[in-house]
């Protein structure tokens, strides 16, 4: 795999899954790759934590019911 090959592979990627072999071979022996692996990565965590499903406080529930009742 060469760079613009291991770069399709990042962008089209499911990070649920492990990284192909030869993404993973390519990774391993390309500096700059890797480091686009782990901006990536990072990118792709902070992704989802920031749409990671939250339970809404009871309290806040029944603030925006009050607010919705009193237009």
């Amino acid at each position: 795999m060469e760079c613009n090959e291991f770069r399709h592979w990042l962008r089209t990627r499911d990070i649920r899954n492990n990284p192909s072999p030869g993404a993973l071979a390519h990774r391993l022996g390309c500096i700059h790759c890797q480091r686009l692996y782990v901006l990536d990565t990072k990118a792709e965590q902070g992704v989802c934590q920031a749409f990671a499903s939250q339970e809404m406080p009871r309290k806040l529930v029944g603030r925006i019911d009050r607010c919705l009742d009193s237009l």
